[in-house]
């Protein structure tokens, strides 16, 4: 399950949280300077619908919702781009380093990325009632998508085999990019920018954990990192999609604090840095990228 479905899913548990969920805020010590980087060497197409075959057990969908799904149905049956692509909200996000699709023009030029008979057979041969669920006020989850309760797509997670291939090619296009002390990992998994520093989190396996990577905010990735850490750890925050990376580095303590779910005043992520247990460093993110 991809964040973004993640949230999806978990808006309303975290609703009664909003008021207090802005970040804790740390003090950094005074009398010691936070080394936030140092210097280290380290179908066919036009098939017939299926009958659905709804368990007696399954609670029907809503009317209201129902009304949405047909009509999304009704889009693809005829291969309406352009009605799709007003029905979207956008962007819609691929992970970081694939460009979001930001508007619908864009989504129309990438359609063949996202749309095929395949997905479209999905859509068509799933139960309007029993094969989209509810999730209260935040809409109805159905294959591979999510629909609001304006009826409009919050998520599109379906990936044609174009549309695949082209993810690949810019993920393998954006590793050569790195450093080479940075090109051997499994996938991206966060991309942070602060006032000061860029700090790139890879996914290096079960054993390995996380890879940790600063920059100064002037540098290029392709150059060497002025700080790598290596076996960090992910840990999520109940089921809001909040998470942590942690890292550490004989004495100090390196957590970035991704946020899914905030107040308005909440940053997309943050950096803070602990010497002995002590606050020496925070530095809020003005950018965010994640991986799907």
């Amino acid at each position: 399950m991809t964040y973004r479905q993640l949230t999806l899913l978990s808006l309303i548990l975290c609703c009664a949280i909003l008021s207090s969920c802005k970040p804790k805020e740390h003090e950094p010590n005074a009398d010691t300077q936070a080394p936030a980087i140092e210097t280290t060497d380290n179908k066919p197409a036009n098939s017939p619908p299926k009958k659905p075959t709804a368990t007696p057990q399954a609670k029907a969908l809503d009317a209201e919702y129902q009304d949405d799904v047909n009509h999304l149905k009704k889009i693809l049956q005829e291969r309406d781009k352009q009605a799709l692509a007003k029905l979207i909200h956008y962007p819609i996000e691929r992970g970081y380093p694939i460009p979001s699709i930001e508007n619908s023009d864009e989504f129309i030029k990438h359609y063949d990325h996202f749309i095929d008979n395949d997905f479209i057979d999905k859509i068509l041969n799933s139960s309007t009632q029993y094969d989209w669920s509810e999730q209260g006020w935040r809409g109805v989850v159905g294959p591979s998508m999510s629909l609001g309760e304006d009826g409009m797509i919050l998520v599109l997670d379906y990936r044609t085999k174009k549309g695949k291939a082209y993810e690949k090619k810019i993920r393998d296009n954006a590793r050569k990019t790195l450093h080479p002390s940075l090109q051997n990992f499994i996938k991206p998994s966060a991309y942070i920018e602060t006032k000061k520093f860029k700090i790139r989190i890879d996914d290096m396996g079960e054993t390995p954990g996380y890879r940790y990577a600063a920059w100064p905010i002037d540098k290029s990735m392709a150059e060497k990192p002025d700080l790598i850490l290596q076996n960090g750890t992910m840990t999520m925050e109940g089921s809001v999609g909040n998470h942590t990376y942690t890292f550490i580095n004989g004495q100090y303590k390196y957590k970035v604090d991704i946020y899914i779910i905030g107040c308005d005043d909440t940053p997309p992520a943050d950096l803070i840095v602990y010497k002995d247990d002590k606050t020496i460093l925070v530095e809020n993110a003005v950018k965010r990228e994640l991986n799907r």
